[in-house]
């Protein structure tokens, strides 16, 4: 199996080391890559009011990286703040 990671944002590349090698601790039978190119977070997705980025929107986006990562699970990485309607946070 292939977990492709993704910063979403801006995410220090020593964080995104320490998940990979991370998951290859927990699951030493998968490979573990990191995408080169960063996902920018999109205006459409920010809730002004709330300050807060929709994770549904991102997590639809997101999905659109798995096939060019030929991956068969993407992990999207941000240090920013979600919600989901009707939710105050995502963890």
């Amino acid at each position: 199996m292939k977990i492709a990671i993704l910063q979403v944002g801006s995410v220090e590349q020593k964080e995104l080391k320490y998940i990979k090698e991370s998951i290859l601790r927990v699951l030493p039978n998968t490979e573990s890559v990191i995408i080169e190119e960063a996902m920018m977070l999109p205006q459409k997705a920010y809730n002004r009011p709330r300050k807060q980025y929709n994770s549904s929107l991102l997590l639809k986006i997101i999905r659109k990286h798995l096939e060019k990562a030929r991956a068969e699970i993407i992990l999207g990485i941000t240090d920013n703040d979600l919600y989901v309607p009707q939710l105050n946070f995502v963890y």
